[in-house]
């Protein structure tokens, strides 16, 4: 018997079908021995399972729950995703723009004003 047909019957027993699709499944289970008996092994499974599942409580909601492994998920895509460098001509620029401000506010690189010394004793 092919998968999907086998999981038609399983969606027909967990009530998930539509209504004309259910009937149609019912129709088909009521005429074919080994449709039918996939119905019946699975049903007697579920009664076997049922109660003794053990029930887990999510301390939040699932929209929360879900919504966090998304962001994970995001957070591992962003880091994986290759940053890009910045040039040398780029890095340079902002170098000499500095250089050019701080030569602007009168900051010299030898610690005085930028004016010749004149004068006296050395």
């Amino acid at each position: 018997m092919d998968y999907d047909v086998q999981l038609k019957v399983q969606a027909w027993l967990d009530g998930e079908l539509p209504e004309a699709e259910a009937r149609e499944i019912a129709e088909w289970l009521a005429t074919d021995r080994e449709a039918a008996a996939l119905a019946g092994e699975l049903r007697n499974t579920r009664q076997a399972l049922a109660g003794h599942e053990a029930e887990i409580r999510l301390p939040e909601s699932r929209e929360f729950f879900w919504s966090k492994i998304e962001r994970e998920i995001q957070r591992r895509e962003d880091l994986a995703r290759p940053t890009r460098q910045e040039s040398f001509l780029a890095r340079l620029r902002r170098f000499l723009s500095r250089c050019g401000r701080a030569r602007r506010a009168g900051v010299h690189p030898d610690g005085g004003s930028g004016r010749p010394r004149t004068g006296g004793g050395g």
